[in-house]
Formats: C-alpha cells, sequence, structure tokens
C-alpha cells in the first residue's frame, strides 16, 4: 500500500513538473505591421543609399569539431525614427564563403515610424553556416538623422541545453 501511494506521489511529481510554465499566450502579441501600404509620395528620400552587414549563424560548433548546433536566427531591423518612414531597398543573404544565396525582398519597402521589421532564418535552413551575413540597403529621410538598429538573434538546443545570443549590424561604406 505504502509501495502504491510512493509511486503515485512520484508520478504526480515528475508529471506536474514537465508542464511549462513559460508559455505565453501568443493571441496576446501584437501582430507586426510594420510596412507602409501605400509609399510616401510627399518624403524626399537621400540619394545616398546606405549598406550594413549583419552576422548570421546558421549553425556553431561546439567542443569538438563534429558536435555543430543549428541554430535559429531571428534578424529584427528597427526604424528608430519616430516621424519618418525607413527605405529598405533590398535584403540579400550569402553563406560562408561570401555566395550569393537569396534575395529577401521582392521589391523595396517602406518601414512605418519606429516600427519594426523581422527576418527569420529557420533552424532547418543550413545554407548560410556559421559565416552567414545578411547585406541590408536602405535609404534615410533627408532630414532624418536615424539610422535603423539591426539585430541579429540566436536559438539553438542541444540535449536537455540551450544556447542564445545576438549580434549587431554594422555600417559599411555607403553605395
Amino acid at each position: 500500500m505504502y509501495f502504491k501511494l510512493f509511486i503515485t506521489i512520484i508520478l504526480l511529481t515528475v508529471s506536474t513538473s514537465c508542464i511549462d510554465h513559460n508559455r505565453i499566450d501568443t493571441t496576446k502579441i501584437p501582430q507586426a505591421d510594420a510596412i507602409l501600404k501605400k509609399v510616401p509620395t510627399e518624403l524626399n528620400f537621400r540619394n545616398q543609399i546606405f549598406k550594413s552587414y549583419v552576422p548570421i549563424y546558421s549553425d556553431l560548433l561546439l567542443s569538438h569539431e563534429k558536435n555543430h548546433v543549428a541554430l535559429q536566427g531571428y534578424v529584427s531591423i528597427r526604424n528608430t525614427d519616430f516621424t519618418h518612414p525607413l527605405y529598405i531597398e533590398k535584403i540579400t543573404y550569402y553563406n560562408t564563403n561570401g555566395k550569393f544565396i537569396r534575395e529577401y525582398l521582392n521589391e523595396p519597402i517602406y518601414i512605418k515610424p519606429f516600427s519594426s521589421y523581422h527576418i527569420t532564418v529557420k533552424t532547418n535552413d543550413l545554407d548560410g553556416g556559421s559565416g552567414a551575413k545578411f547585406l541590408i540597403y536602405y535609404k534615410l529621410v533627408n532630414n532624418s538623422p536615424q539610422h535603423p538598429l539591426i539585430e541579429a538573434l540566436f536559438t539553438g538546443t542541444f540535449g536537455t541545453k540551450a544556447i542564445s545570443f545576438s549580434s549587431r549590424a554594422i555600417l559599411m561604406n555607403a553605395k
């Protein structure tokens, strides 16, 4: 009898400890609506096109050369200007060896003032390798000094462990 009670208590403890208490109600997360539907004709954008380099890690090498962890990447382009849209001309993706992989936009977009746009590189997308990178080409409104904040976040799991880290874009020479 005590044995059955003991087993029941153990099973209840194990089953309730497996409940994910960190789960969130995704219906409460604001949906991204960062892209302007109508192209702003009244604004004058600089002729200069800026280019940002964003390092991406599709996988990460662990302690031994044969232990790679596949990572999911999340690139966030944040318009830091409160009043003007950000013009994104194109977003290109390259692998470790600098070989072009794909274009992420079919046409230029305008990110609303103080809004964010994101790109996801899925865990099973290993085309880029550990040295992948994005080049993001953009223009600013004439009187705006505000460059976007561009970051990439990475997460991955191996066994019972998890890893996460971030990288930040650097501004390259203008085009």
